[in-house]
């Protein structure tokens, strides 16, 4: 008995003396590291003379990358993120240069380069510094995205045209101005008036700045807002009097005066009209009596449906058959399978049969199902055949399908469809017509029809265009600027200055 304790007691004590071992051992080896100015940032370390960079000065887990020609002596950091020498600046372990390498092996190390503007690379380092802001909240001290030298200002290590360094004030990680102008990153706002200026920093991309009676998001001046009453709710909900907004985005049909966000979820949000997720109306779903359910709001209902995100379960009423639990929807019994794009029955994964091996599409109560896509329309669970591969095609009473999507007027007889893997994927072509992903592909407003003498698609290497003899495609457009047969030829720069026919 004695023998089995002692067993019992060395078994449980080696996974508490292995942890103790990584803990402190990694604390003796890491001892070695030391900050080189704790004051401004906890990622910088300096070793047996020589420099490294750790994030958040996390040595254990993420490491210490070396900063490979960095000098010691000379090493100075203005910021959490940003440091110089008398050769180099640094952007966290990024060197700034004339080009940019996103890795290059330097020995157990990666280099990694942003290319900067030639005048910033060709500053005395010792002249540059690190504009700091005040957050508008905390009072806390933040770094921005500025730095200046006796003449010039920068933005993420490009010029600033015009700013004056030394009337420059950053206002928040992005927005700065001098007493001539108002700037986003390199971008003139516009001229600075002394009017009133203030930022709400929500995180630093998406930084609202109230410029007198104006609102800028980013660069982009909102004149759909209304400055004088717009406020923001949390990171992504926001408010003026004529609109409620997601992301900055307003919300079709939202009464600003009733809008209410929750707690338990960032997604949901309604007003006395509507319930809405990420933006967007919820399906009718009663405001009144709409409610989360499970700690991260999992699932949530009204009086008459659950939800899952935006989508309602058509086949359980709420208080009525509630046979599973709220959090059960991705348990190994119940299964979402969608009828339409928004909405879904919970079945029991029993009551399913799959078509083929590693196939989407499933029968359930005698209709065929892409589980992920919806109901499709018409099909037999009888007579279901599959013409590609990777099974996104398939036919059945005499009609052809991409996922849920009917292919109209498609015959499985002269339907041509491309591999998923090929430069024409999720194109397919019958001979009257050409299809993306299960939509006929439209021209100036009306549904393309091939003549024979256009041909067939084909795809080329280097480029996103799919081209028959007469015309070339971006997805389901129609790419106007673009002759087929010069598309060969394109340089890169061509490849990227093209346009497209509006859907």
């Amino acid at each position: 008995m004695k023998i089995t304790l002692i067993i019992v007691a060395v078994v449980l004590a080696i996974p508490i003396l292995a942890t103790l071992v990584f803990f402190f051992g990694a604390k003796i080896s890491n001892s070695a590291y030391k900050e080189v100015n704790p004051n401004l940032s906890d990622s910088y370390f300096s070793k047996e003379g020589k420099i490294y960079y750790s994030t958040g000065g996390n040595l254990t887990f993420v490491g210490a990358y070396e900063l490979h020609g960095s000098d010691a002596e000379t090493f100075k950091v203005l910021g959490e993120t940003v440091a110089v020498d008398k050769n180099n600046i640094y952007f966290g372990k990024t060197l700034l240069a004339a080009e940019r390498i996103d890795f290059e092996e330097v020995g157990d190390d990666q280099l990694e380069t942003m290319q900067a503007h030639p005048d910033l690379l060709a500053a005395d380092t010792s002249d540059l510094k690190l504009y700091f802001y005040t957050h508008f909240k905390t009072d806390e001290k933040m770094q921005s995205s500025f730095i200046g030298d006796r003449t010039k200002v920068y933005a993420y290590s490009q010029l600033v045209e015009g700013a004056k360094p030394e009337e420059f004030n950053a206002i928040s990680f992005n927005y700065g101005h001098d007493r001539k102008n108002v700037y986003h990153d390199v971008s003139v706002l516009e001229s600075y008036d002394e009017q009133s200026i203030r930022v709400e920093h929500m995180d630093w991309e998406k930084d609202v700045l109230y410029l007198g009676d104006k609102v800028y998001i980013g660069s982009t001046f909102r004149d759909d807002i209304d400055a004088a009453t717009y406020k923001t709710v949390d990171k992504k909900h926001s408010v003026d009097k004529n609109n409620a907004y997601f992301e900055r985005q307003p919300i079709k049909d939202s009464e600003p005066s009733s809008y209410q966000t929750f707690k338990r979820s960032e997604f949901y949000s309604k007003d006395s009209r509507n319930v809405y997720y990420s933006g967007k109306k919820l399906h009718s779903a009663d405001p009144n009596t709409f409610k989360l359910h499970g700690e991260y709001a999992e699932v949530v209902s009204d009086k008459d449906h659950f939800y899952f995100t935006d989508t309602k379960v058509l086949n359980l009423k709420p208080g009525v058959d509630f046979k599973f639990s709220p959090t059960s929807m991705d348990s190994y019994k119940y299964q979402k399978l969608y009828v339409t794009n928004n909405t879904a029955l919970i079945v029991d994964k029993e009551d399913l049969r799959v078509v083929g091996e590693d196939s989407s599409i499933v029968v359930y109560d005698n209709k065929v199902y892409d589980k992920f896509r919806g109901y499709l329309r018409g099909a037999i669970p009888t007579d279901i055949k599959f013409i590609d591969k990777n099974k996104l095609y398939t036919i059945s009473s005499g009609k052809v399908f991409f996922e849920a999507t009917e292919m109209i007027d498609a015959s499985p007889e002269t339907c041509k469809v491309y591999p998923f893997d090929s430069g024409l994927s999720g194109y397919a072509e019958t001979p009257q017509y050409i299809y993306f992903q299960g939509e006929s592909i439209s021209i100036n407003g009306k549904r393309y029809r091939r003549e024979e003498s256009d041909g067939f698609l084909r795809s080329f290497e280097g480029n996103n265009f799919v081209c028959n003899n007469r015309f070339c495609f971006i997805d389901e457009q129609r790419v106007k600027s673009i002759n087929p047969a010069d598309v060969p030829k394109l340089s890169y720069d061509d490849m990227n200055n093209y346009s497209v026919e509006e859907s």
